[in-house]
C-alpha cells in the first residue's frame, strides 16, 4: 500500500530501496559498536518499556530507541542499584541473555 502511493506522488522505488537499505546497515553498525548494550528501558516507574540499545560511558547512559531514531538520549545517574528479575519479569525479557534489573537514581 505505502508503495503505491509513493508511486503516485512520483518518488522512485530505487530511492526507497536505497533508504531501506541504509536504514539496515545503520541498524547493524549500531548493534556491533564497542561496548554496546541491548536493553529495555522505562524512564517512569508507570510508563511503558523502550526496546533499544544503550552505550554505558561513566555515569551517563547512551539509549537509542530504532536505528531510525537520529539522536540519542543522554541520561545521567547518581546512583543505582541492581536486583534479581522475578520470574514474570524475566519472562517479558526472555530475548535477552543473563538480563538484570537496575534501577538509576538522578539528582
Amino acid at each position: 500500500m505505502i508503495w503505491a502511493i509513493l508511486v503516485l506522488l512520483g518518488v522512485p522505488l530505487w530511492l526507497c530501496a536505497i533508504g531501506i537499505l541504509v536504514m539496515v546497515f545503520r541498524n547493524r553498525s549500531l548493534r556491533k559498536r564497542a561496548a554496546d548494550i541491548p536493553i529495555r528501558l522505562r524512564v517512569d516507574a508507570k510508563g511503558r518499556w523502550h526496546r533499544g540499545h544503550g552505550l554505558w560511558v561513566h555515569d551517563v547512559l547512551g539509549f537509542r530507541g530504532s536505528p531510525a531514531a537520529w539522536n540519542e538520549a543522554l541520561l545521567w545517574a547518581a546512583s543505582g542499584t541492581t536486583r534479581e528479575l522475578t520470574s514474570e519479569e524475566a519472562h517479558k525479557f526472555r530475548r535477552l541473555d543473563q538480563p538484570v534489573a537496575a534501577t538509576f537514581h538522578r539528582r
